[in-house]
């Protein structure tokens, strides 16, 4: 288990430090730089002297691999710098935007784990039944439509019907819990569909084979009650495979966050991305994508963590 744990550890560590050189290399390839898109909107004409003090200001003037060097340093000291647009500290901005896409995704993992189990356990019992089809062609359509198509008609429709609206001002758990979860719990839904629609045909397709096992047909044969037999023998099984798409599901809706802020104006990480993006802040969207990058690896590890210890042969053939 030792090998097996510094092994995943290893292809961790490459993962991350490959792909932080990706992303600061990336950023300096695209088009532009923050002093221009600084200037762009604060309709300023600077001479090239001028320019040039600016970006010696924000260290642009140095050798690319020194600047990437020493935004490595500065991460590791846990100080990703100033954001060249907000003029405030990095770590102040994620701090203020991560709880609400934390807050989102746990949310959305919850719609996911309750609703995917729920229907793929029905679809499998019920299996070529009008309700097994029409879950299955609901799951193609949540496949198929855009997320941020499914949001904007769903707010349409809510306020040309019921005439209501989500909460557009952001209210902390903490100060209001019934205004927080009405703002959260449509968006948390809309952004699940996709990942539901994905874990339950898993958990159908997981139930199907167990349902076939002998020690399942055994237990019918005992006299047990459908409900018994499926939970306690039937779920229980099937839920091993079921459980690290869990995980994965899990990075997905971390980084899906995007849209579904934007869409529904939450604060989030999205939305603080998309405006970094724009403004070319390169210490805020450098560091940005490092956290989903880092938070992506040590999610995968512990699945695979996980998946050792319900499994015993992985450990043994790594």
């Amino acid at each position: 288990m030792k090998t097996y744990l510094l092994k995943r550890l290893g292809l961790a560590l490459i993962a991350i430090i490959g792909s932080s050189i990706l992303i600061f290399f990336i950023m300096r390839v695209i088009p532009g730089d923050p002093v221009s898109a600084l200037l762009a909107q604060a309709e300023l004409g600077l001479t090239n002297e001028e320019r040039d003090a600016m970006r010696a200001q924000f260290g642009l003037d140095l050798p690319i691999y020194q600047q990437y060097l020493k935004w490595v340093w500065d991460v590791v000291r846990l100080d990703p710098g100033i954001s060249l647009v907000r003029q405030n500290p990095v770590l102040e901005n994620f701090g203020r935007a991560f709880p609400v896409t934390a807050e989102l995704t746990i949310i959305s993992l919850i719609f996911v784990v309750v609703f995917s189990l729920l229907l793929g356990t029905i679809t499998a019992v019920r299996q070529d039944t009008w309700l097994d089809y029409v879950v299955r062609i609901t799951a193609i359509g949540g496949l198929a439509i855009p997320v941020f198509w499914i949001g904007i008609m769903v707010i349409l429709a809510l306020l040309f019907w019921f005439n209501y609206t989500n909460p557009l001002v952001y209210v902390p758990f903490t100060r209001d819990p019934v205004t927080n979860l009405q703002q959260f719990l449509l968006p948390a839904f809309i952004g699940s569909i996709r990942s539901i629609a994905i874990c339950a045909r898993m958990v159908r397709s997981s139930m199907l084979d167990i349902l076939d096992e002998d020690y399942v047909r055994t237990a019918y044969a005992k006299g047990l009650r459908e409900s018994a037999v499926v939970v306690r023998h039937a779920l229980k099984n099937a839920f091993m495979p079921v459980a690290t798409l869990y995980g994965v599901t899990l990075i997905g809706l971390f980084n899906g966050v995007v849209v579904v802020e934007v869409v529904f104006n939450l604060p989030g990480l999205g939305r603080l991305l998309v405006g970094s993006v724009a403004a070319r802040d390169y210490p805020t969207v450098q560091f940005l994508i490092l956290v989903s990058v880092i938070f992506a690896s040590v999610i995968n590890l512990l699945v695979d963590l996980t998946y050792a210890m319900l499994d015993p042969r992985i450990r043994v053939s790594n």
